[in-house]
């Protein structure tokens, strides 16, 4: 594990930790094209690991390590909220401390790559660019991710969210019925695609 993350993380313990969300307030209400969307595979999961590979934590807790090493399915996702949830219970700060690791990596994104993040959601960082500077960050967390594009994005507010995927409009925190919003991302992208095949 990252040794400044770990510092940072030990002081997070301090406060407790909700659901990671950040939205850059200087996005909203913007239309943004083929936004780069950084997934990670089962973030919480593999910080837990690395905490057991790097000892810190108990030796009450190789079991469910072990099964979380083992399960790569949606088994896997099941049994670490189950693992957590009850690694919470047992001991408070290495529960919290999965969450105050994630949230100083992020924090140390914000703070120097503000410019090329719109928004993140847990395990999900959306970005108008993926900066050399966020690349060599995923390289030094060595959690797997993968990297998808969406090709329009609209934020209306924080969680209130529509973009659209694979052609295919999505709404996050929006009632599907808004018919103007629909319209006008789709007539957006449409108008577009247009422009593009008139240069």
């Amino acid at each position: 594990m990252i040794k400044n993350l770990i510092e940072s993380a030990k002081e997070k313990l301090k406060l407790r930790q909700s659901p990671i969300f950040f939205l850059n307030r200087s996005k909203t209400k913007k239309m943004f094209k083929n936004v780069k969307v950084v997934e990670f595979q089962s973030l919480y999961n593999q910080i837990l690991i690395q905490m057991w590979d790097e000892g810190l934590l108990p030796e009450s807790e190789k079991e469910d390590i072990e099964k979380l090493k083992l399960s790569h399915t949606d088994l896997y996702r099941y049994h670490f909220h189950s693992y957590f949830a009850s690694l919470y219970k047992r001991e408070l700060d290495s529960g919290e401390f999965a969450l105050s690791y994630a949230s100083s990596f992020y924090d140390n994104l914000i703070k120097i790559a503000l410019d090329d993040i719109i928004f993140i959601d847990s395990e999900k960082l959306y970005c108008e660019n993926i900066s050399p500077f966020i690349l060599n960050q995923l390289k030094e967390l060595n959690i797997g991710y993968k990297i998808i594009n969406i090709e329009y994005l609209w934020i209306e507010s924080r969680r209130k969210i529509v973009y659209i995927k694979n052609g295919k409009v999505i709404f996050k925190g929006l009632p599907e019925e808004l018919v103007e919003t629909r319209s006008f991302i789709l007539e957006y992208s449409r108008m577009d695609k247009l422009n593009l095949l008139i240069e």
